[in-house]
């Protein structure tokens, strides 16, 4: 079962593209050091989004879970906005003060594709309820 603690990154996908930054003094990240790759911050910021786009109480871990686990098509559209956010996170820090560098340009690009990523959040409850429905033939939530 996937959960909101087991959610990771895709490294592939914040590789792709972005190997001129991620390579630093000759030291590449390795995938595990790239999935921790200010998964902390976006983690929470990302669970917050979720939250407020679900209606789900951030204490509610049972329900986010539930969420993190509806199938694989949702699990990966998770990832991928991990993903997203985690490399936004990475160049903004490069990109503050510096508009008109390749980093400003990845920071504008990563925020944008996970704002479009956010603002699919909304449909994961709907797609929870969707789900119970046909598996137990009632309408419940929760």
């Amino acid at each position: 079962m996937a959960t909101w603690t087991t959610l990771t990154a895709d490294a592939d996908l914040m590789r792709a593209g972005n190997e001129s930054f991620l390579t630093q003094s000759s030291n590449e990240y390795s995938d595990s050091e790239l999935l921790l790759l200010n998964k902390t911050g976006a983690k929470v910021i990302m669970k917050n989004d979720v939250c407020q786009a679900t209606h789900i109480d951030q204490e509610d871990t049972t329900t986010i879970d539930d969420i993190v686990d509806l199938d694989d098509h949702d699990q990966k559209t998770l990832k991928i906005a991990l993903s997203y956010l985690q490399l936004k996170l990475f160049y903004s820090n490069m990109a503050f003060g510096n508009e008109g560098t390749v980093a400003y340009s990845k920071y504008k690009e990563y925020s944008k594709l996970y704002e479009q990523m956010k603002n699919t959040f909304q449909f994961l409850m709907v797609r929870k309820m969707d789900l119970q429905y046909n598996t137990t033939g009632n309408f419940t939530v929760g």
